[in-house]
């Protein structure tokens, strides 16, 4: 006997259709499978709070020992006993020569050695610093362990290109050489907690940081780990015929749900969450981590078309934490699903300022089957779009009174819904001062806006021209899309003047 399948909704059906065929029929497909739906549920990353857990503990014990550290300091002092021990300046220039029996002859070098050392001046030291904390390509998880299953086989080795110990010379060395680290050098972040630890930069220090660039590697896990294909309907990318990718195990001692369990949309979330701190001079109140922020690129890393809706968690996130952060936000990997208002990649358009540019792309990256470390792909077109450039006179003090009640304060009108809910951010152009100005449009003024950008990664970026009504490129429209003879005749007049001209002809 044939049992329906009641277990979700979407397959009673099915079901109902089993018990109807006759004996020895081929059973119907059941569409929830239809493409190959794995079905999984999204959580957070077991790895990643057990290193969170683990960190809190240490900086527990560090707090807890410099603590008596400053007690024995201060006991010390207290009894007149100096708890710095003067220290010869000889035994800094010893050197051990062994000899061929084996013996060692120590060898002081004499005290003025020092002296016969060049003397630079200051500022060729800290054009050296410079020179040395300065890397060619971006640096990975700055002052954090780095993950090598989070990296490529070719970023391995320019992972230590830095000279970090200057830092350690001396006072002077560490807060200039930590000043030339963080304002001359892009970073990429691929673990939260990398992510987190960067807050304890000094605040001045992070408002010069206007690009970054996050690396979200995907993980799922199961009861026992193995590998599984998660191809789609859609190919992840044309150079990846199968996904194949690592299941990791979870944790024994834990109470799950059964089946396979993402963490990707989560970590997106977590990563957004860290982007704010809290602020310590108001109560319940969080502030960016990096103020100047303009450009943000999510490089999402496994990423499959199973996914399911992250929650309420990432969209809150976004709207409360986030808000409009950055000019331009570019996303590569996200699963191509088709374009819903919903989706998780209309949620991340809410982080764009207005007129600013939202892309879309391929994804870059995808880990190995042994999921020891990642691989590039070939890279692709981004799709990109200007965001809320039909806004213009929604803030103006000509459009309608839409003001609340609001106690007199002797401010005009204007001033109290300025004060109440002051105007968006509008973004900048990101254009360098070698760009210039952009070219003179042939359509209408107001009817486009132009942007410096590009339609490829790792390409040069030149001048583009973005249609205001639409927000697409309008080297992908129509002209008659564009501005047509009604608009152009009629668009600037007002509604009212619009009947009166009609009255006038009647």
């Amino acid at each position: 006997m044939n049992v329906p399948n009641i277990a979700i909704p979407g397959a009673v059906l099915p079901g109902l259709l089993m018990m109807a065929a006759p004996a020895g029929a081929p059973l119907p497909l059941n569409p929830h499978h239809a493409h190959r739906h794995i079905c999984m549920l999204e959580g957070d990353g077991f790895e990643e709070s057990a290193i969170a857990l683990d960190n809190a503990a240490l900086y527990q014990q560090k707090d807890a020992a410099n603590a008596e550290l400053r007690r024995l300091r201060e006991l010390l002092s207290g009894n007149g006993i100096t708890w710095e021990q003067p220290v010869s300046a000889a035994k800094f220039f010893k050197r051990s020569l062994r000899t061929r029996n084996g013996s060692v002859v120590r060898k002081s070098l004499p005290t003025n050695a020092n002296t016969r050392l060049p003397s630079l001046p200051i500022e060729v030291l800290l054009r050296i610093l410079r020179y040395s904390l300065t890397s060619a390509t971006p640096i990975i998880d700055p002052f954090f362990e780095i993950k090598k299953a989070n990296i490529t086989k070719e970023e391995r080795p320019v992972s230590n290109q830095i000279a970090i110990h200057f830092l350690a010379a001396s006072r002077v060395f560490y807060v200039e050489g930590l000043r030339c680290l963080v304002t001359f050098n892009d970073f990429i972040f691929t673990q939260v907690s990398a992510l987190e630890n960067f807050s304890k930069i000094p605040e001045e220090l992070r408002s010069s940081i206007k690009s970054l660039n996050i690396r979200v590697v995907g993980k799922y896990y199961d009861d026992v780990a193995r590998k599984q294909d998660f191809t789609g309907v859609n190919l992840y990318h044309y150079d990846v015929k199968h996904l194949v990718l690592p299941i990791y195990q979870r944790p024994e001692g834990l109470f799950q749900d059964r089946g396979v369990q993402s963490y990707c949309w989560l970590q997106v979330t977590d990563f957004l969450k860290a982007l704010s701190i809290p602020d310590s001079s108001k109560f319940y109140s969080r502030k960016k981590l990096l103020p100047s922020l303009q450009f943000l690129q999510f490089d999402l890393v496994n990423f499959c078309e199973h996914l399911p809706y992250p929650g309420s968690r990432f969209a809150t996130t976004i709207r409360w934490s986030c808000g409009r952060m950055v000019d331009e936000l570019v996303i590569t990997g996200a699963p191509d699903i088709g374009i819903d208002r919903h989706s998780e990649e209309s949620m991340l358009r809410h982080m764009v300022r207005d007129e600013g540019l939202f892309a879309l792309s391929p994804p870059r990256f995808v880990s190995n089957r042994d999921g020891i470390s990642i691989r590039s792909l070939s890279q692709s077109a981004w799709r990109t779009e200007c965001i809320r450039t039909d806004l213009k006179g929604r803030f103006d003090e000509s459009s309608e009174d839409t003001t609340p009640n609001i106690p007199s304060t002797g401010k005009s009108k204007s001033q109290a819904q300025a004060t109440v809910n002051p105007p968006p951010r509008v973004a900048l152009n990101l254009a360098p001062p070698t760009a210039g100005q952009p070219p003179q449009s042939k359509y209408r003024h107001g009817k486009t806006i132009w942007k410096w950008t590009a339609l490829v990664a790792d390409r040069p970026r030149t001048w583009r021209e973005y249609d205001r009504k639409t927000g697409l490129d309008v080297a992908f429209l129509v002209d008659k899309e564009i501005d047509s003879e009604f608009e152009s005749d009629y668009e600037d007049f007002d509604d009212h003047e619009l009947y009166s001209l009609a009255s006038d002809d009647d």
